[in-house]
């Protein structure tokens, strides 16, 4: 990936004026997993149960890729009283919504001209046909979260894209 004096260095395009590191601007500096589990558990000699939900956030290296999962389990086993039977549940729903990442975005970032600005000084996306459409609308969006974190200045928070 050539910087933008490289880029004009070895006269590898046209100059737009601009000075940007696309890679740095459709991808997160980390990536992020958290999971959170409670699990509660009881029971006698006859009846046990074991019950636990979970949370899961997760945040890839694409600005795209994101990971948001929600369980629970019940474990119920019940024996009768003369041992002559032991009755089990188990009851385990999820819910489970990912946003996949983008290698396109990654690849378009390795070879797009880095002279060209993500936004003109009007604040107006440029339109260039080799970047697909969600590639435009990430880096619109990172542009407007920092310039929204700017005018809040709020002391000890960070921008963190």
């Amino acid at each position: 990936m050539l910087s933008a004096e490289d880029f004009l260095k070895h006269n590898r395009g046209t100059d737009f004026g601009g000075n940007t590191d696309w890679f740095k601007e459709v991808s997160r500096k980390f990536a992020f997993n958290q999971k959170n589990t409670l699990q509660l558990a009881g029971g006698n000699r006859q009846t046990n149960y074991i019950v636990s939900f979970d949370l899961r956030n997760a945040h890839g290296l694409d600005l795209r890729s994101d990971k948001k999962e929600y369980g629970a389990r019940l474990n119920l086993s019940h024996t009768s009283a003369n041992n002559l039977y032991t009755a089990t549940v188990t009851i385990a729903p999820r819910s489970l919504k990912a946003n996949n990442a983008s290698y396109n975005a990654f690849n378009q970032s390795l070879t797009l001209n880095p002279t060209l600005p993500v936004m003109d000084a009007k604040i107006q996306m440029h339109s260039i046909i080799s970047i697909p459409v969600f590639l435009v609308l990430i880096i619109l969006l990172k542009s407007f979260a920092r310039y929204w974190m700017e005018q809040r200045k709020v002391p000890g928070l960070e921008c963190g894209v």
